[in-house]
């Protein structure tokens, strides 16, 4: 069971498609968000230096309490009916979105779905 578990905060999903994107998401939860239910998605890249990044930083937010939620994204022709359609629920019950990126066309995609009237970004560059 997640430490955070039970927690009454708010639903919160995030978007990231870098390591440094999950790091600003964990840095803003850190700091804006303790005790807010958070679940990472990772909109994984192809690039196999990136994915290796990706995955032990999941790690570390795992550790912490994080639900991490690994989608393949990229994985083909059918792979973004398959990633949206795996997150339609998550997105209409989550209270809040941040993202890592505002301009990706999978989370302009996404953000066609959720129903969250609290949205932040989170910028790395």
């Amino acid at each position: 069971m997640s430490p955070r578990a039970g927690n009454a905060g708010p639903r919160t999903l995030a978007f990231v498609e870098s390591p440094v994107q999950l790091l600003n998401v964990l840095e803003w939860a850190h700091t804006r968000a303790p005790g807010a239910e958070l679940t990472l998605v990772v909109l994984s890249p192809v690039d196999p230096m990136t994915r290796g990044q990706l995955r032990r930083m999941a790690e570390l937010a795992r550790r912490e309490g994080h639900e991490i939620r690994w989608e393949e994204a990229r994985g083909g022709a059918t792979a973004p009916f398959r990633t949206v359609g795996g997150l339609a629920s998550a997105l209409r019950r989550a209270d809040r979105i941040v993202m890592g990126d505002p301009f990706s066309r999978y989370v302009q995609l996404l953000l066609t779905i959720t129903r969250a009237h609290d949205l932040v970004v989170v910028d790395d560059g």
